[in-house]
């Protein structure tokens, strides 16, 4: 067990007191599941921005043929539901993270109109809908604010969390049951969104990678775990050989190297199976002057493989 991650305390499932002076003060809840065969892996993140008055909801599901998203960034903050978790449900979009056991357990739901973003279908509107059961594989640690702490008085701090997911989804009336590995985070405090970073979640039957921040040759600020079985060590990155392609916002093969905290040298090659798609956060920084979109590419879907 990694002795640098704090155990929290269950009401860190809650939404948390916001610095009311920062325009950028972000909550979120982030869950992503991968089955084995790669069909109907998914990523949710929800992005609440009380200074803004707005809240921002990304879903993206890779069906094995196509990609399918849900993308709203400007949701009236005032319309969700904070009582236990968090959940929202207007206008024919309806979602929620609630923890049926804090720390332990959730439940995750969604239903709405998604777009598909590639293949034959591109442009095309279909239902989803979504309930996955969440039960947690490793206890629940923090990972630390970084570089957050300085921007801010108040509290700020997130959490990573190794998953189980079991339940279903349904992509234009045709029902996949899902039974995977997942994954969970929740986060609070400034978002600056202003430099490069990555989340990679690499799963295979025994064992997972988890890093967020911006690896590169030098090693960058990527952070995340590794978790084999139960036990969890923490990870930093120490090098990448990033096939980055801006012109079509995507990624090709290439090579992620990471120091954990027992001596050990982890290299993992990524390639990918599916193409990148773009998301928006809508984001504007008048503060510095500015008044600008930030366009990001998902990286694409992956396998993964130790070479050490």
């Amino acid at each position: 067990m990694a002795d640098d991650l704090v155990l929290l305390d269950p009401v860190a499932e809650q939404f948390h007191q916001h610095d009311p002076a920062d325009l950028t003060w972000n909550e979120s809840w982030l869950v992503s599941w991968l089955p084995a065969e790669g069909r109907m892996a998914g990523l949710f993140r929800l992005g609440t921005l009380p200074n803004q008055g707005r809240a921002w909801l990304w879903l993206f599901l890779w069906t094995g043929d196509d990609w399918v998203t849900i993308e709203e960034t400007r949701l009236d903050h005032d319309h969700l539901d904070r009582t236990d978790g968090v959940a929202y449900d207007q206008w024919g979009l309806r979602f929620a993270y609630r923890p049926t056991a804090p720390l332990e357990r959730g439940r995750f739901t969604l239903e709405g109109i998604g777009r598909v973003r590639s293949g034959p279908r591109e442009g095309s509107l279909v239902p989803v809908s979504i309930a996955l059961d969440l039960e947690a594989r490793t206890p629940c640690y923090t990972t630390g604010a970084g570089r957050d702490e300085d921007l801010t008085s108040f509290p700020v701090s997130r959490f990573e969390q190794s998953m189980a997911a079991e339940g279903g989804v349904v992509v234009g009336g045709a029902e996949s049951p899902i039974a995977c590995p997942a994954h969970r985070d929740r986060s609070w405090g400034p978002r600056t969104w202003q430099f490069p970073f990555m989340l990679g979640d690499l799963q295979s039957a025994d064992r997972q990678i988890y890093f967020a921040g911006g690896p590169n040759a030098e090693g960058g600020v990527g952070k995340g775990y590794v978790r084999e079985g139960a036990d969890v060590a923490t990870l930093t990155s120490i090098g990448a050989e990033m096939a980055y392609d801006d012109a079509a916002a995507t990624i090709g093969p290439s090579t992620l190297t990471f120091g954990d905290e027992r001596g050990r040298v982890l290299t993992y090659r990524i390639e990918p199976i599916a193409p990148s798609v773009q998301f928006d956060s809508a984001e504007s920084w008048p503060l510095v002057g500015l008044s600008w979109r930030r366009i990001s590419s998902l990286p694409p879907s992956v396998r993964s493989r130790p070479v050490v």
